[in-house]
């Protein structure tokens, strides 16, 4: 499972195994390297012994002379074996009998000089791997030579031999080995505590969140009183605060759904109400035909307004599936507006009411047309409806490359600022306006919810003339 626990735990392992390996590689390769310094100063120390028992009497015969050093070192173990060669190398004077089965040759292109020590490495005939030191020395006079000065062979010239000293690797490779498995178990142990280590912590590091998932399977309702607490952990702050956050916005949602809820139900509840009194009273006059054909009628009025409300309900339901929908085309607005204006004339007339309208006369912008047109209707539709006999409705348009704005102002004797905030809830209404049955009660929803779905604003206000004004709003800027 990918969880966080596991992840922080692998990445900790991650930066604890690099960190070892950065810090024991240059340990490691240092004792390495220092290990097999020491054998091969071991193999040189083997040669030196070699080269001070090899003598050469006056008349120039080499032979060893050996002593206790040389047969503890190069004899008694059995891991260090010599090589004796004339000085040019050609002729074998002296060797170990350990090497029957090991051949000690050194490789053609190899120089022996009397100052470096060439070194190489060879594998006998048995399979052993043995490290050969070869040097060129001088040889030493025999024991009991009186010749004080140096000795000389035959012909004039100091007597120089090759010497080759040999040992066995496997105590060498045994050493490299042992070196190599103790860092590999000294990681790996380092690394198994880190990361049981990094387990521990990182769950009790995450038991605050734990913490906080528990908290949260103990809500079974929305609330505002902020039940998430962060215990001092400034990292969890945020989260319980977004958290506290989002339960109160639940709450809020709740209620507000709850009181849309009620106001739907009470709305529907009149209509239904009144069309079950008249089914009530036609029942009891069936013989009558002119209580019969009212009752027609005014059921057919009561399912109109009834098939109103269950649409503004149902519009108010679907903003989200409509904000997927949004068809874009080219729309004149002031031709619209003329248009929406010249279907509420009637109305006009017989309120005896007036329009000032000022704008120009052609504006094409690229929004929704069903959705700019219901909103144009609603607001038109109220200040007709909700506006004093006799009055004049101001709509004020203009209109830029990057947007528009729309004024649409009518006298609202009964409002007052403090109504501003309940205009666009639904079901809300001017008093005494409960008798209009014109209107279903969520227009002004609608129409902020419309224009939040295209990037408008709609806002209200109370203007010093007594006026109420309805501003729809895109970006001019």
């Amino acid at each position: 499972m990918n969880s966080i626990r596991f992840s922080l735990t692998r990445n900790i392992l991650i930066v604890v195994l690099g960190t070892l390996i950065i810090l024991f590689t240059p340990s490691y390769l240092s004792t390495r390297t220092a290990t097999i310094e020491s054998f091969k100063n071991t193999v040189e120390r083997d040669l030196r012994v070699v080269a001070n028992v090899v003598k050469v009497r006056n008349d120039g015969d080499v032979y060893i002379e050996a002593n206790e050093i040389f047969e503890r070192r190069l004899t008694a173990n059995g891991q260090s074996a010599f090589v004796v060669r004339s000085g040019d190398g050609s002729e074998i004077i002296e060797r170990s009998e350990s090497l029957n089965d090991t051949n000690l040759e050194l490789n053609a292109d190899q120089v022996v000089s009397k100052r470096n020590t060439v070194w190489s490495e060879e594998i006998g005939q048995n399979g052993t791997s043995v490290m050969i030191a070869t040097r060129t020395f001088r040889a030493r006079r025999a024991t009991g030579n009186t010749d004080a000065t140096r000795l000389r062979t035959r012909s004039g010239l100091p007597t120089m031999v090759q010497v080759s000293a040999s040992r066995d690797m496997s105590e060498l490779r045994a050493s490299l080995r042992k070196a190599t498995y103790q860092a590999v178990i000294l990681t790996l142990a380092i690394t198994v505590a880190a990361g049981f280590v990094a387990w521990i912590t990182a769950g009790l590091a995450l038991r605050p969140i734990q913490q906080l998932a528990s908290r949260a399977a103990e809500i079974r309702e929305p609330t505002d009183a902020q039940p998430f607490s962060a215990n001092g952990k400034s990292e969890l702050e945020p989260i319980a605060q977004r958290l506290n956050s989002l339960l109160a916005r639940l709450k809020q949602a709740s209620i507000i759904e709850q009181r849309f809820t009620a106001d739907a139900a009470h709305e529907l509840r009149t209509p239904i109400a009144e069309l079950r009194t008249l089914t009530d009273v036609a029942l009891a006059f069936e013989t009558d035909a002119d209580r019969l054909l009212h009752a027609l009628r005014t059921s057919n009025e009561l399912s109109i307004r009834l098939s109103t409300v269950v649409d503004a309900l149902l519009g108010v339901a679907r903003k989200d599936t409509l904000s997927a929908n949004i068809q874009s085309s080219p729309l004149d607005v002031p031709k619209l507006l003329n248009r929406l204006l010249a279907e509420k004339n009637s109305s006009f007339d017989r309120n005896k009411k007036e329009l000032a309208i000022i704008g120009p006369t052609t504006h094409i912008i690229n929004t929704d047309p069903a959705l700019l047109t219901s909103i144009l209707t609603n607001l038109i539709g109220n200040a007709v409806s909700y506006s004093p006999n006799t009055s004049e409705i101001h709509i004020a348009y203009s209109g830029g490359s990057n947007g528009f704005r729309l004024d649409i102002s009518n006298p609202a004797p009964d409002l007052n600022v403090d109504n501003l905030e309940q205009l666009f809830k639904p079901f809300w209404r001017q008093k005494g306006s409960y008798s209009d049955r014109s209107h279903s009660g969520v227009g002004l929803t609608l129409s902020r919810n419309f224009a939040d779905l295209l990037g408008y604003t709609l806002t209200a206000n109370i203007l010093m003339s007594g006026h109420i004004q309805f501003t729809l709003l895109s970006d001019l800027t």
